[in-house]
Parts: structure tokens; C-alpha cells; sequence
């Protein structure tokens, strides 16, 4: 009757072992998982610091843009208007004139790439907090897929009064983390 006791409890202990070992798998993996989602997490963040940083420039590059406009503007106008009351040379206000409109005409051009650039980096900052969103909620799964496991594996030792052994550790059975032929 000891002998049948004893042979039970080994034939249990051998099949919790087993349900044990892939679990034991699962958790090394959702660790690396976790581990790997921290690290994209990370970069993301710092993708998302340098697109603000960015964005931060070019708002200051657009603002400093338009008072350049606004000075040229009035200075267009300033010569417009001596223009029309035939105080200044006519010839040489004429060439002031076209190299105003020139230098208006190219700020205008700038300040308008600075705003696809910035519409671009808007839309990348979009995507980039969207996967950062997405590596939060990753992250989160794994976190408690990995409390799971750990809560498995201390209810187990309670109840069976004994640390729950890797697969590598149990003697006949390979090591599921090797392949063969390799």
C-alpha cells in the first residue's frame, strides 16, 4: 500500500512536472517579451523627444520667419508710398523694389516648407505616440501574463511543499530549449 502511495505520488509529481515545464517556457518568453517591449517603449520615447525638440525649432524658425515677413511688408510699403509721392528716385526705388519682392517671395516659400516640415512632423509625432500607446498596453499584458505565472508557481510550491524544477533540471528529459542537430 506504501509502494502504490508512493508510485501515485511520483506519477503525480511526474505529470505536474510536465504541465510545469511549458509553463516555466511561457515565462522566460513573456520575460523576454517584456524585455524587448521596454526597450521599443524606450526608443519611442526618445523618437518622440527629438520630433518635439524638432517641432519646438521650427515653430521658432516659422515665428522668426513671419517678422522677417512683416518687416518686409512694411518696408514694401514704406517705398510704395514715397514712390507714389515722387520724393526718391524713381529708378533706384524700382530696383528696391523687385529685390523686396524677391526677398518677400522667398521667405514666403520658406515659411510655407516650414509648414509642410511641420505638418510632416506632426504626423510622425501622431504615429510615434500611437506605438508608444501600443507598447504600453504590451507591456501591460506581459506584466501580468509573468504575475500569473509567478502566482502558478508559488501556489504549486505551497501545495506541494517544493520549488518548481526546470525542465533542464529533470533527469531523461531534454532541454526544450535546444534544438536538435544543432
Amino acid at each position: 500500500q506504501l509502494s502504490a502511495g508512493v508510485a501515485a505520488d511520483r506519477a503525480l509529481a511526474s505529470r505536474l512536472e510536465q504541465e510545469v515545464g511549458p509553463l516555466a517556457t511561457r515565462v522566460q518568453q513573456a520575460q523576454q517579451d517584456l524585455t524587448l517591449s521596454r526597450m521599443q517603449a524606450n526608443e519611442a520615447f526618445e523618437v518622440q523627444k527629438r520630433m518635439t525638440d524638432l517641432e519646438r525649432s521650427l515653430e521658432g524658425q516659422i515665428h522668426a520667419a513671419k517678422e522677417q515677413l512683416l518687416r518686409l511688408s512694411e518696408e514694401r510699403r514704406r517705398l510704395t508710398e514715397l514712390f507714389c509721392s515722387g520724393s526718391v528716385d524713381k529708378d533706384r526705388i524700382a530696383e528696391s523694389r523687385q529685390l523686396l519682392q524677391q526677398v518677400y517671395d522667398e521667405e514666403a516659400r520658406a515659411l510655407e516648407e516650414t509648414r509642410e516640415s511641420n505638418i510632416v512632423l506632426e504626423e510622425s509625432c501622431a504615429g510615434l505616440l500611437q506605438q508608444l500607446s501600443f507598447y504600453k498596453s504590451e507591456r501591460s499584458s506581459l506584466t501580468q501574463e509573468v504575475a500569473d505565472e509567478e502566482t502558478a508557481q508559488e501556489e504549486h510550491e505551497k501545495a506541494f511543499g517544493q520549488p518548481v524544477l526546470p525542465l533542464a533540471s529533470l533527469p531523461g528529459l531534454p532541454d526544450p530549449r535546444r534544438r536538435l542537430g544543432v
